[in-house]
Order: structure tokens, then C-alpha cells, then sequence
């Protein structure tokens, strides 16, 4: 059995009548799906604590952010991993430290590596949003902070996207507070939006201000479809985790609501004024992680899905959507307890799947490949 931090991958191994199939690594473990076969191997291990996991198309590799403060490439030709910076204004204790991260690399463009991590200042925590550029040989330089915001020894989110139209999404915890996810002037429990250089877009949906929606908790998963959609998972306070699909200007609910709005007193909360229901949630929790949209033809089965990686639970969810990607239709569940607290996904251009265990230390990749059924 596959067990440590580690890196695994999920690779789609495509039978061809002239050359025959890919080999593959004698650890390789495999799952039949109705018309799949996904093959599960080690890609990296022996890490601290792997946290986010980014790809790096001019380099084909990984980048990762390990918690206690260094980014590391994974060379996914040779498997070689090598550090890539250290980042000395990391504060690390338990979940505190380097977290999310978002590569921006576009043709023409600059491109840039964009970093939220946890840093102290004699007895105060924040949380930061720190651009880096980033050079064509995965080189680190110029770090310039865009957002500095309050921390607290939980509830720091948090993750990054790059959104389709270039705009930057930071999803941040409400620090363990109870008033700053409904204040609409705090940036902690909420979605904000930005340009790339840290500024404050014109049309964002309140003039003059970073924040897009609000009413969060601690959110550990963010992802956006090809249409534009973007979706977090959350955990709840002891009941409720969370998948939230994001409009601008709408509220959702935390700390006054949980979850679906199924008491008397949230559907009064609800009626009053309004709050946004999750498009799933889960009694008892899961502890949602890393989420990544899947798109691929390559495993047809998933098509149009959420991998959504769990601690809690320990398990890979695949979450359906409907075709207007508005609902949850369907959940399979895989790999629960045997791999460890599954902490971020990511879906390579190739339909490969790689996803980071936080249990010892290490990353791990699904090649999933077309085998013939047996």
C-alpha cells in the first residue's frame, strides 16, 4: 500500500496498436472504472508537508510549496525534485506557513508565481499575498507584497487562481474570528479579487473594494471551470463542510448560517436578509481540501467533474456536475483511508491527475491511461 507524504499520479496509459502501451512502474497500483483503468504511482517522496501544486508548462514540471516555507520543482521526466527558494518570512506552526500558490505563464506576457503564506511580527500573524516573477528556468525573484492582512494560529485559508480574464482570486480564512466574514469592509472569510499588480479592478462588484463574496469560514480548495465558474471547498465548524459555487455579492452565511439553510432560525437568517447555500455540504465532515476542475476526455468518466481531495476522510471525491455546472449530480468516492490526508490536486494538460499526501512525506501521480477491459 501507498502511504507517505508524498506525490502520486493517476496516469491514462493509451494502448496503441504500433507501439504498444506505456510501461509502467512495478509499484503501480490500479482502479477499474466502467471504462477506465486509472494506475496509481509514487512520484516523490520523503517531503515537508507538500502543501500546493502547481504545473509548469514551458518546464514540464510541478512546482510545490512545502508548509515550513520552500518551493520545489518536480522534473516530471527524470522524477528529480530540487528547491527552488526558501522563503525566510514564512511563520510555520502546525497548519501555519507557506500554503496556496498560482502560476500565471502565458505567451507574450510576464510570467509570475503568486504565494500566500503566514509571517509574525512580534505578537501579530498575517496573512500574505506575494507576487513573485518568474523566469523561464523556474528561477524566483522581485517578491513584492500585495495584500497584507490579519492572521490568527487558524483559519488562514487559503488558496489562488488566475482567473480566464487575468484577475487574481485569494480566497482568505476569517482568522478565527467571529465578526470579519459578515464585515464587509474586513478582507479575512472572504473571496477578493484583484488585478495582477495587486490592484483594485474597475468593475469589481463593489466600487473601491477588493471583496467579491463573503460569509466564509476556512477555505481550503479553489478552482474555476473553462466557463468561467469558480468553486471552493470549505470546512465547516465540527458539521457542514462545503462546496460553494462563487457569485459576485452574495453572501454565505458563516458564522450565522452553516451549510444548508435547515434550521428555524437559519431559514429566518435566510429569509431576512439573503444567503447563499452550498452546492454541497457533509454531516459528518470530510475536512475538504485541494479542488480541481476535470475537463479531459481522457477519463470520460469524469468529465465535467470536481477532484476534490479530503484529510478527514482521506479519500479522492469525484464530484459530477450538471451541464451548466450549477449543481452536484453525482459522488464517487475513492481510495478512502489508504493513502493517507490527501491535501492538494492537480490535473495535468495530458488528463494525468496529481495530488500531494500530507501523511509522512511525499507527492503522488495517477496516470490514468485507456487500458483494454478485461
Amino acid at each position: 500500500m501507498l502511504r507517505f507524504n508524498t506525490f502520486i499520479i493517476l496516469a491514462v496509459i493509451v494502448f496503441m496498436a504500433s507501439c504498444g502501451p506505456k510501461k509502467l512502474p512495478e509499484n503501480a497500483e490500479f482502479v477499474q472504472l466502467q471504462q477506465t483503468v486509472l494506475s496509481l504511482t509514487p512520484e516523490a517522496d520523503s517531503l515537508d508537508v507538500p502543501w500546493d501544486l502547481q504545473y509548469d508548462q514551458a518546464a514540464h514540471a510541478i512546482i510545490f510549496s512545502e508548509i515550513a516555507g520552500e518551493i520545489k520543482k518536480l522534473d516530471l521526466k527524470t522524477s528529480k525534485v530540487e528547491n527552488l527558494i526558501t522563503i525566510p518570512e514564512v511563520y510555520h506552526q502546525r497548519t501555519l506557513g507557506l500554503l496556496g500558490m498560482a502560476l500565471f505563464q502565458e505567451k507574450g506576457s510576464p510570467s509570475y508565481l503568486y504565494l500566500s503564506y503566514t509571517s509574525k511580527s512580534n505578537d501579530s500573524i498575517f496573512s500574505n499575498l506575494v507576487r513573485y516573477d518568474y523566469s523561464t528556468t523556474s528561477k524566483l525573484s522581485n517578491p513584492k507584497t500585495l495584500l497584507k492582512i490579519p492572521g490568527n494560529t487558524g483559519h488562514n485559508g487559503s488558496r489562488i487562481i488566475v482567473t480566464h480574464d487575468q484577475k487574481i482570486i485569494w480566497a482568505t480564512g476569517d482568522a478565527a474570528s467571529d465578526t470579519y466574514a459578515q464585515d464587509s469592509t474586513s478582507l479575512n472569510g472572504k473571496i477578493l479579487r484583484l488585478n495582477p499588480d495587486g490592484s483594485i479592478p474597475k468593475n469589481n462588484p463593489i466600487p473601491g473594494s477588493y471583496v467579491y463574496a463573503w460569509g466564509f469560514r476556512n477555505m481550503q480548495g479553489l478552482t474555476q471551470s473553462p466557463t468561467g465558474n469558480i468553486y471552493t471547498s470549505e470546512h465547516g465548524d465540527a458539521i457542514e463542510d462545503e462546496i460553494n459555487l462563487i457569485r459576485p455579492l452574495h453572501n454565505y452565511g458563516w458564522p450565522q448560517i452553516e451549510g444548508m439553510h435547515d434550521t428555524e432560525t437559519e431559514k429566518a437568517i435566510a429569509t431576512k436578509s439573503p444567503r447563499t447555500e452550498p452546492i454541497r455540504s457533509w454531516t459528518p465532515v470530510i475536512a475538504p481540501a485541494g479542488l480541481a476542475y476535470y475537463g479531459n476526455d481522457a477519463i470520460p468518466e469524469w468529465k465535467n467533474a470536481l477532484l476534490l481531495t479530503t484529510l478527514k476522510s482521506q479519500s479522492l471525491r469525484i464530484l459530477k456536475l450538471s451541464d451548466d455546472g450549477s449543481r452536484i449530480v453525482d459522488e464517487d468516492i475513492l481510495f478512502s483511508d489508504k493513502l493517507g490526508r490527501l491535501r492538494s490536486v492537480l490535473v495535468l494538460p495530458d488528463g494525468d491527475i496529481t495530488f500531494a499526501a500530507a501523511t509522512g512525506t511525499g507527492i503522488r501521480k495517477k496516470d490514468f491511461r485507456n487500458l483494454p477491459m478485461m
